[in-house]
């Protein structure tokens, strides 16, 4: 957790400031280096790394059906007069043993995964994910970010996975 007196504070400015005097006592040495550093390309502001959860599929078992079916895509605009499908993303597939499908924001087609409040443990299974399926079949594509827990999930779901709504959140990237 990041400590009170960080939070809201700019990264490279006071935040930095404030980290080495909260830090003073375990620093030996403190000087400048003008080193290169990345950019964000449209903000032009320097990029901060932070630790986030992510989540990835292993692309082994999916990778020849996927490349198949890549092969039937028509993507537009088309890059230098070349489709997507029949250079880069086929080949980035067939390189990749693992995919990274989650976001540090929410957006798009959600990852359906519960999270138990206490021990942060994620919770994800067949039957949550046909649920979900369900759920946005009747109740439209933004059903996973609209409804509450206790809509998303039965009782008798609840019951096989031992908790109640109340420790369970729904996962926020997508």
């Amino acid at each position: 957790k990041v400590p009170v007196s960080l939070r809201g504070l700019p990264v490279l400015t006071k935040g930095t400031e404030v980290a080495l005097q909260l830090l003073s006592g375990d620093i030996l040495h403190v000087e400048d280096y003008v080193h290169s550093y990345p950019y964000d390309w449209r903000t032009k502001q320097p990029v901060i790394w932070r630790a986030s959860h992510q989540w990835f599929i292993d692309t082994d078992n999916i990778k020849q059906t996927a490349v198949e079916r890549l092969k039937e895509v028509s993507f537009h605009p088309k890059h230098s007069g070349v489709s997507m499908s029949g250079g880069g993303l086929v080949s980035q597939l067939k390189r990749r043993p693992y995919w990274c499908i989650s976001r540090q924001r929410v957006w798009g087609v959600p990852i359906p995964v519960l999270y138990h409040k206490v021990d942060r443990r994620a919770i994800i299974n067949r039957s949550l994910l046909e649920r979900v399926c369900t759920l946005m079949d009747t109740h439209g594509t933004d059903a996973w970010w609209s409804l509450p827990v206790e809509q998303i999930v039965s009782e008798e779901w609840l019951l096989e996975q031992k908790v109640t709504a109340q420790e369970l959140e729904k996962g926020q990237v997508g």
